[in-house]
């Protein structure tokens, strides 16, 4: 369901249906004094595209995460204490930039129905600069891809994803390998025009190098294209639960 800047998180196929020019910042905060911030910019350009279709999109977008502060206690050769100091934990820098299309459209016809099937790719690459305690520190490019079919008659969309395919990041000796993910889900929209709209959806990722599956499934409903409410469910995780949130919409 990634229609906007958020595409290229999830999924950098989902750019191709931006209609419209945007830009989104958030920033969260934990109990500690840890935090990250993320900035994007997606919006569609006049270009056909690479295979003619159109709906050609680019995005790009900008993260930055700090893990606090630390507090170092150093000892001179014999054991004894030699000071202490307050460190950076860690830090990371992630820069994206991602193009998408659609590659193109498939009509069905039927003796009482006709509908179309529209077909997206995307593309996105990623700089990742790490920070470990100050002195430790790495960097590395790694990509993502992503397909996505939708029907606009029948409100179905379909969509599969691979993030960080490649790389490592080597603080020291040994290299730790990026979380590539799989992700692949499915959603459902209705809703009758200045009405409602809802929305459906669920999805799995797998997590390549660890063996891991996780799940989600949830949905969003807009009463008069204004007020919305979402609610979901997480499976397969340490902490399996409820999530839920509220959105108004202004013009």
């Amino acid at each position: 369901v990634a229609s906007d800047t958020s595409a290229l998180y999830y999924n950098p196929a989902g750019l191709a249906r931006l209609n419209a020019h945007e830009l989104s910042y958030s920033f969260l905060t934990g109990l500690d004094d840890n935090d990250l911030s993320h900035a994007a910019y997606g919006g569609p350009l006049s270009f056909s595209g690479l295979s003619g279709n159109g709906y050609s999109s680019v995005g790009g977008s900008i993260l930055l995460s700090d893990s606090g502060r630390i507090e170092v206690n150093r000892t001179n050769a014999d054991g004894s204490f030699a000071g202490s100091e307050n460190l950076s934990a860690g830090s990371d820098f992630v820069a994206t930039v991602g193009y998408a299309e659609r590659v193109g459209s498939t009509p069905l016809e039927f003796k009482d129905s006709a509908f179309g099937i529209n077909h997206f790719a995307g593309i996105s690459g990623k700089f990742i600069r790490s920070t470990l305690v100050v002195q430790f520190s790495d960097h590395e490019f790694t990509a993502d891809a992503g397909y996505l079919v939708n029907s606009p008659e029948l409100g179905l969309t379909f969509a599969v994803s691979a993030l960080n395919v490649n790389g490592q990041l080597k603080y020291n000796e040994e290299g730790d390998p990026l979380p590539t993910l799989i992700r692949y889900g499915m959603a459902y929209q209705t809703g009758a025009p200045n009405q409602h709209a809802l929305t459906l959806a669920a999805d799995g990722e797998w997590h390549a190098h660890e063996d891991r599956f996780h799940a989600n499934a949830g949905l969003e409903y807009f009463l008069l294209r204004n007020y919305g409410v979402r609610i979901g469910y997480q499976f397969l995780r340490d902490t399996v639960g409820l999530t839920a949130g509220f959105g108004l919409r202004w013009r």
